[in-house]
């Protein structure tokens, strides 16, 4: 371009400008095709997200980002989606709600309300609809507490008459929170009648995951931990054995203190 400019006798600082002009005028016109292909009502393939997303990290597009979020999130791209919402500065409110809105939706609702928590530290509020997706992550994870908390915060803000969405929210978290509550209560009988399997199937109806119990013991310098259900240790057999003859003797009301330290 610039030997073909002092042909035809053009200044060099024209050229110049006219070639910085053009490479705007494409970063521009980049820009709002990729604009474009987000704002469809058919949303582009996860592939082509992935394709877009480098472009808009490639030429710096700052603004595309914010519209690159619910795409991804709606392909249950939560890392894609996580990585996305961390370069936005100063996310706003509906940002902070897309997030929160499709963790309550996921495997893991408690995410939403670590989201909130680092929402309040910014400068976006929450608003009704925050509440409302918070309430359902609440009641997802059967989050009680959790969820009374939120309750807390509502009606400090005046949106409990205001919204109808957020107070059908509120009675689908405590009708979810009662029947967790006559549930937990079933598995406890159970559990105590040593139905094992009963207790277990309402666990899982409940969508609760309990904690394997598990317990120490140091003998001779030497810790040995004990999982339940596990049967890896060398000795497992007649730990076993001897853990049944223990059960057995405290049904008769005689105190063992000794079995495990004459196997191990």
């Amino acid at each position: 371009m610039l030997a073909e400019g002092k042909r035809a006798n053009i200044p060099a600082n024209d050229l110049t400008r006219t070639s910085s002009t053009c490479t705007i005028t494409s970063s521009r016109a980049l820009q709002q095709r990729l604009f474009s292909l987000l704002q469809r009502k058919q949303q582009p393939a996860l592939e082509h997200l992935a394709q877009i997303h480098a472009q808009i990290l490639i030429n710096g597009f700052s603004r595309t980002k914010n519209f690159l979020l619910a795409p991804l999130l709606s392909f249950y791209s939560y890392s894609s989606a996580h990585s996305v919402f961390k370069d936005i500065q100063s996310p706003s409110t509906i940002l902070w709600n897309q997030m929160i809105r499709a963790h309550a939706r996921s495997q893991s609702p408690a995410n939403s309300i670590q989201f909130f928590n680092q929402m309040l530290l910014t400068d976006a509020r929450p608003d009704a609809y925050t509440y409302s997706f918070l309430l359902a992550a609440c009641t997802s994870s059967l989050s009680l507490r959790a969820g009374q908390q939120v309750h807390s915060k509502v009606l400090t803000t005046g949106y409990y008459s205001s919204n109808v969405f957020l107070m059908s929210k509120l009675v689908n978290f405590y009708a979810a929170a009662v029947a967790a509550g006559y549930l937990s209560l079933l598995a406890h009988v159970y559990a105590t009648a040593e139905k094992w399997q009963d207790a277990a199937a309402v666990r899982q109806k409940m969508g609760v995951k309990k904690p394997a119990g598990q317990s120490w013991v140091q003998i001779n310098e030497v810790v040995h931990d004990f999982v339940a259900g596990d049967r890896t240790h060398k000795n497992t057999s007649s730990i076993y054995e001897m853990l049944g003859k223990s059960h057995q003797a405290s049904k008769d009301r005689y105190t063992c203190d000794h079995y495990l330290q004459t196997i191990i």
